[in-house]
């Protein structure tokens, strides 16, 4: 091979190297220049979900946590951590509006409170709301709020049909039922609501000069119950008068302390007392006549009263 091709060729692959070297530390150079840039730049911490969350699942601290984020990355929405010790729970709780994926960030637009105005925020998996209409006496007074736990009680009217004729049967009915009849048809339901209101009234106290306003009695009021609870209080509805038992805070107890039916026969003592006066009144009549006995001759017979 000619010589001069030869030194042609290794003068020619010689700058090819000196080219490549001066390139790769020229992107070795930018880069550094980029990863100083973005050592540099001001971080945040923003809330996103820790794992999938489902339509309507509550926020907790299982599955929403705080993410490193690039300030200048934070978008309207974002829910930015203000304080060192500030937990994700602290900064963003509620409910969520729709599917979320595992590392989405939250935003507020996202998440529905239970303090808003949206009914179905409030409620529990598998529960439902229920209204009722009801008058002051019917719901202690006024004196129930929501968050109260109550008893429904159900009076309704009540006749009991019977065709024979054992006086037995007729007495027994006559000293159980007259023709009203009362009991609690369910235990410990959530109150949601009064009217339209979610939230027990402030206990703040009136301003200097401003009149106190008088406490407003509600007309209606929603409770939380299961499916089959809100069948029962839509039939309760029709066949009597709905009444609010208020619960002792912390009392959750169901089934206990509960008798049957009562019964505006059962609720006094009048049927006794008339039923003890007929007995006096039999025996009384039975002393003045004397016993009586019938008697039977051929195909006759008369009552002949015998002395005592």
């Amino acid at each position: 091979m000619n010589k001069n091709i030869l030194i042609v060729l290794a003068g020619g692959f010689m700058i090819a190297v000196v080219v490549a070297l001066m390139v790769q530390a020229s992107l070795s150079g930018s880069k550094k220049k980029q990863d100083d840039a973005v050592k540099r730049e001001a971080r945040v911490e923003i809330v996103v979900a820790s794992r999938a969350l489902k339509t309507g699942e509550e926020l907790k601290a299982d599955n929403i946590k705080w993410q490193d984020w690039p300030k200048s990355g934070v978008f309207p929405g974002a829910v930015v951590k203000e304080k060192k010790d500030q937990t994700a729970v602290d900064a963003l709780g509620g409910r969520v509006l729709r599917d979320v994926e595992a590392g989405e960030p939250l935003t507020k637009a996202m998440i529905v409170q239970e303090t808003n105005a949206m009914m179905s925020a409030k409620l529990r998996p598998g529960m439902r709301a229920v209204s009722i209409d009801t008058k002051p006496s019917a719901i202690v007074s006024g004196f129930v709020n929501p968050g109260d736990y109550v008893d429904v009680i159900l009076t309704y009217r009540y006749k009991v049909k019977y065709d024979g004729d054992d006086d037995a049967v007729i007495n027994m009915i006559e000293a159980n039922l007259s023709k009203l009849a009362t009991e609690t048809i369910i235990e410990n339901v959530r109150v949601l609501g009064l009217d339209q209101r979610m939230n027990a009234p402030s206990d703040k106290p009136a301003a200097d000069g401003e009149k106190k306003k008088a406490p407003k009695i509600a007309k209606t009021v929603t409770l939380e119950v299961s499916p089959e609870g809100a069948e029962v209080i839509g039939l309760a509805r029709k066949m009597g008068d709905i009444t609010l038992s208020l619960r002792r805070l912390g009392d959750d107890t169901v089934g206990e302390g509960y008798t049957e039916a009562q019964t505006d026969s059962r609720i006094t003592n009048i049927w006794d007392e008339l039923y003890a006066t007929m007995e006096k009144m039999s025996a009384d009549s039975a002393g003045q006549r004397g016993n009586i006995v019938r008697v039977y001759s051929g195909a006759s017979a008369s009552n002949v009263a015998v002395g005592q």
